[in-house]
């Protein structure tokens, strides 16, 4: 899914790169890094596509982007307002856990 999306946005004109998403790191330690890297890397003005999580990384750099640096922030399924999905995991009542949970043979 995101090689798809990069390619499409090259073949538009746009110079597009990852940047890994560490779940094991908190938000604000992975903005702080993004930030460094946008600072380290781009020449100007930059729009950033983040996806699921990544955007909550992406709204933790604009924090720190006193040079404005980030001109347009792209959010594509990102949890603004949280997420009930670990909570559904802990009842079973999540769909993926169904599919990969072990099936209960009835006697």
């Amino acid at each position: 899914m995101y090689l798809k999306l990069k390619l499409a946005l090259e073949c538009a004109g746009f110079d597009v790169r990852f940047h890994a998403y560490d779940w094991r790191q908190n938000v604000l330690s992975l903005g702080k890094e993004l930030m460094q890297r946008l600072r380290a890397e781009s020449n100007g003005p930059v729009s950033v596509v983040h996806i699921a999580p990544g955007g909550l990384v992406a709204r933790a750099a604009m924090v720190r982007d006193r040079e404005r640096q980030i001109a347009r922030l792209i959010m594509l399924g990102t949890p603004n307002y949280g997420s009930f999905a670990a909570v559904l995991a802990l009842r079973g009542a999540y769909p993926p856990v169904h599919k990969i949970a072990p099936s209960r043979s009835r006697a």
